[in-house]
């Protein structure tokens, strides 16, 4: 039996603490290649045609993700979080339970600020 009040299953579902550790851990492992990526970008600024190539990589990815391409999806990640998962199938199945807003969104879009703040330090 689903408990169920003032939100729905997967609201939740994600209150519980475990669950909320889990996804922060989740998340920031996740995360962290990007952010130290984006560290080592913002320090060295980029040339425009490196931002362009760092989009087309996140794009491929996530069109991956979408298309449940999971082997191609996974070969986007980086070593460790290859590592972490082991395998495309794991990893596709956290996907699917922490980022699943992602796989269904119709599109997504930079907010303005984060693409006048690329912009802006492209060489």
């Amino acid at each position: 039996m689903s408990r169920v009040r003032g939100g729905n299953a997967v609201t939740n579902a994600a209150a519980s603490p475990a669950r909320r550790a889990f996804l922060a851990r989740t998340l920031a492992a996740a995360l962290w290649p990007a952010a130290t990526t984006l560290a080592y970008a913002i320090e060295t600024k980029l040339p425009k045609a490196d931002w362009q190539a760092i989009r087309k990589v996140i794009s491929q990815q996530l069109a991956a993700l979408r298309a449940e391409d999971g082997d191609r999806a996974f070969s986007y990640a980086s070593p460790g979080i290859r590592a972490q998962f082991g395998d495309a199938q794991t990893f596709m199945a956290m996907v699917r339970g922490a980022y699943s807003p992602l796989l269904v969104a119709p599109s997504f879009s930079r907010a303005r600020s984060s693409t006048a703040w690329s912009s802006s330090r492209c060489g």
